[in-house]
């Protein structure tokens, strides 16, 4: 059987989660009896198993005396501590488009743990399935990941009082109450998923407050995300190329401070590979012009700057060289299979 872990930077910052609620002598207790080494709460690319994770949840429970201490973690009132995913489904422009990018993008694989959207007459279902969701302590863990499926439509909303019910898939306990003061609807328990309930008409009636309309993060980023920092020289300044344009930054020098070294130093070990900063540079807007195309959203302007182009003149005969057309063109083209061409 396939071993699932999770990073410690995953499901909102698990250990500084943990370390608010029960202090660092409680995180340490708690990793003591996990057997999980001290070392890795320091080490943001080291991973735990993923059973571990929820145990994590349900010993701080104990130490703390709280049944439900998945639903007092401050972090879980944000979905933006989901990470990159997160800030990918805050950024969305109406609630629909949130729900459809966590339906089409899970965290992990689909096989393991996936969202889903479903309709029942005027009522949207929102769940999150898991493959552990059947064992030991997952309470917790749906606590939790109920807790940031109700932030993520109240974001959109603005209040709560569009949601209608919540269903979990562990079995009644005493703990009903604690979910019932929290929310404030009934809730169904020994489901097939955790899931919440709420009026449909909100997926189109709400957008979200103060919605820049800039999409900076893409799906792609998000997947990117995942695969996390390759060893290769040139793949993994292609990687730091990818997420400082994320933020609209493309000048060597910028990079090479935050590598603590010297823009001729990076590219001369480039060029020892056969590649240049340059080179890489316009790979990876090439790539990321068509993610944005596909996301939608933002003007030929915003994503000259996006891109780090002087101007819009630039980009546009850039990406004709790139793909044959005007960014005005692509977007009446089948995108996917003009790449894959």
């Amino acid at each position: 059987m396939q071993i699932h872990m999770t990073s410690v930077g995953d499901l909102g910052s698990l250990p500084d989660m943990i370390r608010e609620a029960c202090g660092e002598e409680g995180l340490q207790r708690i990793a003591n009896r996990i057997k999980v080494p001290r070392s890795t709460f320091g080490a943001p690319s080291s991973a735990i198993l993923y059973q571990d994770s929820y145990e994590f949840f349900a010993l701080a429970g104990d130490m703390l005396g709280q049944r439900s201490i998945s639903l007092h973690m401050r972090r879980s009132d944000n979905a933006r501590n989901l990470g990159l995913y997160g800030q990918y489904l805050m950024d969305a422009p109406d609630l629909r488009t949130a729900l459809q990018r966590t339906v089409s993008t899970p965290r992990r694989t689909r096989e393991f743990s996936h969202q889903f959207l479903k309709f029942d007459g005027d009522l949207a279902r929102f769940g999150y399935w898991c493959l552990f969701q059947r064992g030991p302590h997952w309470r917790h863990q749906a606590d939790l990941m109920i807790t940031y499926m109700v932030a993520l439509v109240e974001h959109f909303a603005g209040d709560l009082s569009a949601l209608r019910g919540i269903e979990v898939s562990y079995p009644l306990g005493p703990y009903e109450q604690d979910l019932e003061d929290r929310f404030g609807v009934p809730v169904h328990f020994a489901r097939d998923a955790d899931a919440i309930l709420f009026d449909r008409n909100l997926l189109d009636n709400r957008t979200s407050p103060g919605a820049s309309g800039d999409i900076l993060i893409t799906r792609a980023d998000v997947e990117m995300d995942k695969r996390g920092l390759p060893a290769g020289l040139t793949d993994k300044m292609r990687y730091l190329i990818r997420q400082r344009l994320m933020v609209g930054r493309s000048d060597l020098e910028g990079l090479a401070l935050k590598l603590d070294t010297g823009a001729r130093t990076i590219q001369r070990r480039l060029s020892e590979e056969g590649a240049s900063y340059r080179d890489l540079l316009e790979q990876e807007r090439k790539l990321r012009s068509i993610a944005l195309m596909e996301e939608g959203g933002l003007t030929v302007d915003q994503m000259a700057r996006v891109l780090g182009y002087a101007t819009r003149t630039q980009f546009i005969r850039a990406f004709k060289g790139w793909t044959g057309v005007t960014p005005k063109k692509f977007a009446a083209l089948d995108a996917v299979g003009l790449v894959a061409g």
